[in-house]
């Protein structure tokens, strides 16, 4: 996805452990999620000022996925559980490969329920957690230290991950990446999604903002099968396995 804050993501290194017990409570929220239809709007500041981006999203266990990005450009992912495929509308050719060949990149977005905070979550399973003092607010903080970063955790009393910040190290003072998880539905009992997250990204010295808004959500309502069949949706598609073959010349 196109996002500022996909360059700060961070990569899962470092020395498991035996306990990073809090994420995995985070992550274990999920479980009872097998469904989620939901709109995914996101904007951003780009060089040529703002933009933004709008899909629907249907997503189901295991590794079934359908995304129709409608704006600014069309684009539709489908993954059959078995494959995946992705078109941008007016090309010739879309990149499809099988889920087991997809970078790590890939596959982690066919594990994150949309509209969670998992993506920054499953990077930190195996990581040593580091007790840090409690915010202000009474709110619970954990530290992580990866390969060429740091995480910080904000957990509220209600065991939600209300903020995260990512640094270059334990030792600066300034996050490269802040992410504000705000306006909580309770989608199934004791299990939230955060339909509002701000971030803001430290890029080049300067700040960088943007929003993500979730809503029309459905959880653990029956998908029609016919979302994950590419077929209705990519007539006269030429599927190739690497992005550079996509736009190379015949």
């Amino acid at each position: 996805m196109i996002m500022l804050l996909g360059m700060f993501l961070p990569v899962c290194a470092g020395n498991a452990a035996a306990g990073a017990a809090l994420v995995e409570r985070l992550l274990a929220a999920y479980d009872a999620i097998e469904t989620v239809s939901c709109d995914i709007r996101r904007g951003w500041q780009g060089p040529d000022g703002r933009v933004r981006m709008n899909s629907r999203v249907h997503w189901q266990r295991p590794n079934l996925m359908h995304v129709d990005n409608y704006s600014p450009m069309r684009r539709r992912y489908v993954c059959t559980g078995e494959r995946l495929y992705y078109h941008i509308q007016g090309d010739p050719r879309g990149f499809s490969r099988r889920v087991e060949e997809l970078d790590d990149d890939w596959r982690l977005r066919l594990k994150v329920v949309p509209g969670t905070a998992m993506d920054y979550l499953l990077p930190l399973q195996g990581i040593d957690e580091i007790e840090l003092e409690n915010s202000e607010e009474g709110v619970l903080r954990r530290g992580y230290r990866l390969t060429g970063s740091y995480v910080v955790l904000f957990i509220d009393v209600h065991q939600r991950l209300v903020r995260y910040e990512q640094f270059s190290s334990p030792e600066a003072l300034r996050p490269l990446t802040a992410i504000v998880f705000s306006r909580f539905e309770e989608v199934l009992e004791g299990v939230f999604i955060p339909l509002l997250h701000e971030t803001t990204v430290l890029l080049d010295g300067e700040e960088r903002a943007e929003t993500t808004r979730v809503s029309i959500v459905s959880i653990n309502k029956p998908l029609a099968p016919l979302l994950f069949d590419p077929d209705p949706y990519f007539k006269d598609v030429e599927f190739v396995e690497s992005f550079e073959k996509v736009y190379r010349q015949p």
